[in-house]
């Protein structure tokens, strides 16, 4: 990702007074700098994440996010960011997380931290349409078979990130109970 000295600086002291609790001159200040550098990759990247994880405005930071995908050149962790958010709407949006996601599979190849987090992201998907319910029996028929494809993607994953950890062998258990492998799902719980 490009960026000049100026705009690292201004992430610098955007960051430190976040880090002290000082949101509205925060934002105050990002507001100021994307006025004079509206196109800066950089600066909206940050503020992006700051909308997300602070103003809790979900939808707002995706659409910052989407006006700097094509300019950063679909980076790494502008799409990381994209699936993330989409997935942690009030009603995620998986089908529009999934272009993100494909797009970062061929990255998960060498970086472990991107396989981790696509496996989360097909493990939610996963388990979400396995809790829902379709009134046509076909439907419903095709639905299974979704979840349980989605559920076989995140254990590929999973294993090709052996951490060894509570949260890993939880959503291992997972993937195997949304395939109703039970017997394996149980070897990884407890």
């Amino acid at each position: 990702m490009d960026y000049s000295q100026a705009e690292f600086d201004a992430v610098l002291i955007f960051q430190d007074y976040i880090a002290r609790g000082h949101f509205l001159p925060a934002e105050d200040f990002i507001k100021e700098r994307l006025q004079k550098h509206p196109d800066s990759i950089l600066l909206n990247l940050h503020y992006a994440k700051y909308l997300k994880e602070v103003k809790r405005q979900t939808e707002e930071a995706i659409l910052r996010l989407e006006r700097i995908r094509v300019p950063s050149g679909d980076d790494e962790q502008v799409l990381r960011l994209l699936m993330a958010y989409n997935v942690a709407l009030e009603y995620p949006n998986f089908e529009q997380a999934h272009s993100y996601a494909k797009e970062l599979e061929d990255v998960a190849k060498d970086n472990l931290q991107v396989k981790w987090e696509l496996a989360q992201f097909y493990v939610a998907w996963s388990t979400a349409l396995k809790v829902r319910r379709e009134l046509d029996s076909l439907k419903d028929i095709l639905r299974q078979q979704k979840y349980k494809e989605l559920a076989d993607i995140a254990i590929k994953f999973l294993k090709e990130t052996p951490l060894n950890t509570h949260e890993w062998h939880h959503l291992l258990a997972q993937s195997y109970y949304n395939k109703w492998d039970y017997d394996s799902a149980l070897q990884h719980t407890g």
